[in-house]
């Protein structure tokens, strides 16, 4: 299988990523569908160096489905279609206890502080996954996670009932 590898100054290369099999909680995926994120922008222009680990596969908004099961994991079945949500608190630190698991101080972003999806298969822990309806287009799938931070969003900005909304993003995978 093949990756798209970040190699620094603005430049990816593709190289040889092999399935690395599931570990104790682990799922592995293969991947469907790929989107590129904002997130994934600033690293290709050199802001987020300092994290990621060159060269390295980066990437998190996806769709695919459960390739292989590590052990533990009950929750899940091989052929399940899933998207990731790619953010892992400690759940130990102040703003984990206080319920900001997205500032936490030891936070683990997939595709950022370890390798992502822009690969063929891609491993992460079980926790992270959401299942999919069967009949769901993988394809559309694919934007679930940006479109969950926009709804999010709007529903922590407590806005009255039946108020209109418009979210706007830099994010190219936004614009559906």
């Amino acid at each position: 299988m093949k990756g798209a590898y970040y190699q620094g100054n603005k430049s990816f290369g593709v190289g040889d990523s092999p399935p690395q099999p599931p570990g104790d909680g682990e799922v592995r995926l293969d991947i469907a569908y790929a989107g590129i994120c904002g997130t994934d922008v600033h690293i290709y222009l050199g802001h987020m160096d300092h994290r990621i680990r060159i060269p390295q596969v980066i990437g998190h908004e996806m769709s695919g489905t459960v390739a292989e099961i590590g052990r533990g994991v009950t929750e899940f079945k091989i052929g399940d279609k899933v998207v990731v949500r790619p953010v892992v608190s400690c759940g130990r630190c102040p703003a984990c206890k206080a319920g900001h698991y997205n500032v936490c101080y030891h936070i683990n972003v997939l595709g950022v502080d370890t390798p992502g999806c822009f690969q063929g298969s891609w491993t992460v822990p079980a926790a992270t996954l959401h299942r999919l309806p069967d009949d769901i287009d993988l394809k559309l799938a694919a934007v679930i996670e940006p479109a969950a931070v926009a709804a999010h969003a709007i529903r922590v900005g407590r806005s009255p009932k039946r108020s209109p909304w418009l979210s706007l993003a830099s994010d190219p995978s936004a614009y559906w």
